[in-house]
């Protein structure tokens, strides 16, 4: 399914985040065409995407049309998101990618940059890159419609893969930025309780200490969220564990009333998307995806989502990056990237 967008492998005062952001925001922009991160990944990089794809499957050239598509994509990213491109160690194709159509991976990049994003050269992207959210909402089984409210850009650069590629800077940012940290099997951690975390999500028993402790102890889970809830969008959308994550029994199906109310419920817990709900992690990349759309005004507070879930009665969900829910989560990610 060529929607599916993932994470591999998976003390501080909010002064400190503050800081680390600012690193990022101020640092040199260099280089000034950002294509140039279109590079093939370094050999510790290709040794660390093994799990999801074969050596052989890394392109050694990229098509001419792939490449100037991806060029032209690239071009025409959010400054921020090109500021975080420019401090990683790149953008590279497979023909295959296992499980997802685009990876962040965390290893050690060309010029020891951190992490390479890896797209499935095979996959299929929609034709505009606000419509991927609205998609999202669909693996939870149904259709659905965006308002006659919604701004109407189009253009080249405001393709699907552009929504990926922010979504998987967004994972690169949550690291650069000290939202996270990288264990020593390069799974992401935390590095405290009392950062964005915090919005969404606790750990299961408790604030265990941080690393093998709380991964043993069950990791997080959402904080305004029913755990069945929880599990029913994993188990719909088909999420695998990951370290702060590790998964847990498969639910008995809901009913049907239950299930149809998720369309509010998400967004009420401070989930953008179902996919924002899997973990942390892609909490803060699907969030950090609509902070660039909303200051490019390709969402606005006035868009709704017309939701039509299998069974359910068809609902008009209003743009879920507005949603009082999400307001403190939204205030806080916007403020450190100075929208």
């Amino acid at each position: 399914m060529w929607l599916a967008v993932s994470l591999s492998l998976v003390g501080c005062a909010a002064s400190n985040s503050a800081l680390r952001y600012a690193e990022v925001l101020d640092a040199p922009q260099t280089p000034l065409d950002v294509v140039v991160r279109v590079q093939k990944p370094s050999p510790p990089c290709v040794e660390q995407a093994r799990h999801v794809v074969h050596p052989s499957d890394i392109l050694d050239e990229l098509p001419t049309e792939l490449r100037a598509d991806t060029n032209e994509t690239i071009r025409g990213l959010h400054p921020i998101a090109k500021q975080v491109l420019r401090q990683i160690g790149g953008i590279w194709f497979a023909r295959e990618l296992s499980g997802a159509d685009a990876r962040f991976i965390p290893c050690d990049g060309s010029d020891h940059r951190l992490g390479l994003i890896l797209v499935d050269a095979s996959a299929s992207f929609p034709a505009r890159d606000v419509r991927v959210p609205h998609l999202y909402w669909e693996l939870l089984g149904g259709t659905t419609e965006v308002s006659e409210g919604a701004p109407a850009i189009v253009e080249r650069t405001g393709r699907g893969l552009r929504y990926v590629l922010i979504h998987e800077l967004g994972h690169a940012l949550s690291l650069l930025a000290g939202e996270f940290s990288l264990g020593s099997e390069r799974q992401f951690e935390l590095e405290t309780w009392d950062r964005f975390l915090a919005f969404s999500w606790r750990g299961r028993y408790g604030r265990y200490p941080l690393g093998g402790e709380l991964h043993a102890s069950g990791g997080v889970v959402p904080n305004k969220l029913a755990l069945g809830d929880w599990q029913h969008v994993r188990r719909a959308i088909g999420s695998s564990a990951t370290w702060l994550v590790p998964g847990y029994e498969r639910p008995r199906r809901p009913h049907t009333a239950d299930f149809c109310n998720m369309v509010h419920r998400l967004p009420g817990a401070g989930f953008v998307t179902p996919t924002a709900a899997l973990s942390p992690m892609e909490d803060y990349a699907e969030l950090f995806a609509h902070a660039i759309l909303a200051d490019e005004g390709k969402i606005t507070p006035g868009e709704t989502i017309a939701v039509t879930l299998d069974a359910c009665t068809p609902t008009s969900l209003p743009n879920p990056y507005f949603a009082q829910g999400l307001r403190a989560k939204r205030h806080y990610l916007e403020s450190h990237l100075r929208l």
